[in-house]
């Protein structure tokens, strides 16, 4: 449930209470109920984090934020830390703006990983600073995985 917490689809719309009543249920309908134990919860956050939202430890597995200001991810980053606690690795689910590697590494900002939008997106993105990121020492693409 994508940006759960920026109040425009339909599963945030009510606030955070019902929203984490939903996801308690939800998580409890597939692990309890179904007996999936091999799903990875994933909570993600607007680029407005809202603490109403904040569900039980026990329901996530892994929890960020989206944004599309690069002027805003590391105070994101530090918010999901103050909401969650610094014993979790944190995604950033969508961004406009690619994480700087050496400034993620300076700042102990360090995302489990982030996703460029599509589009115009990436088509705004220097495509020597795009290599630069992709090929830097601490970022691990697909080709690498396999």
């Amino acid at each position: 449930m994508h940006e759960f917490d920026g109040k425009w689809f339909w599963y945030g719309k009510g606030g955070g209470e019902l929203f984490v009543k939903l996801w308690v249920t939800m998580y409890e309908y597939f692990t309890e109920e179904r007996g999936l134990n091999n799903l990875i919860w994933v909570l993600c956050h607007s680029g407005n984090i809202d603490d109403e939202y904040k569900v039980d430890r026990k329901y996530y597995d892994i929890c960020g934020p989206d944004t599309y200001s690069k002027e805003e991810q590391k105070r994101l980053y530090r918010e999901i830390e103050r909401l969650y606690g610094k014993d979790i690795a944190i995604p950033l689910h969508e961004c406009g703006t690619l994480p700087d590697p050496d400034e993620c590494l300076r700042d102990n900002t360090v995302w489990l990983w982030w996703m460029l939008w599509h589009t115009s997106h990436l088509q705004e993105h220097d495509k020597d600073e795009l290599k630069r990121i992709y090929h830097h020492s601490s970022v691990i693409t697909l080709d690498e995985l396999e």
